[in-house]
């Protein structure tokens, strides 16, 4: 259904995926790790509860070690810790244009709906409109 609108009219909820897999702030860095390995994703939103509070990424990982950290001291670390900032959010009706502008400054944008995440943009996700 993407294909017959037009670019211009997409809204975020159009173009977003929507189970998104996330990881709670109070977790260790392992489980995302096992998480992301398992997913396919290399990035997972953070929440602390249902609020979006950061990000964990496979780069963000690997930045640490090359820093020093070991895996193993890395494994058990709580996220929170480490996290990255949080993805932008975005209503589910915000145009795809507008998405699009955000994206060049991040990887990922989450999608709400009154408050609630509902969906998650990846540049991946972008590259399907092509």
């Amino acid at each position: 259904s993407m294909k017959h609108k037009e670019h211009k009219d997409l809204t975020a909820d159009d173009v977003a995926t929507k189970s998104v897999i996330t990881i709670q702030s109070t977790d260790l860095v392992h489980q995302a790790s096992d998480l992301m390995r398992t997913t396919g994703y290399s990035q997972l939103p953070v929440l602390k509860g249902e609020v979006p509070v950061g990000s964990i990424s496979e780069r963000g990982i690997f930045e640490l070690v090359r820093q020093g950290y070991t895996m193993e001291q890395l494994g058990q670390t709580v996220i929170s810790k480490i996290m990255d900032e949080s993805f932008p959010v975005v209503s589910d009706t915000t145009p795809i244009s507008t998405v699009t502008t955000l994206m060049s400054n991040c990887n990922a944008v989450l999608v709400s709906k009154k408050g609630k995440i509902v969906g998650l943009i990846t540049n991946a996700d972008m590259l399907k409109l092509m």
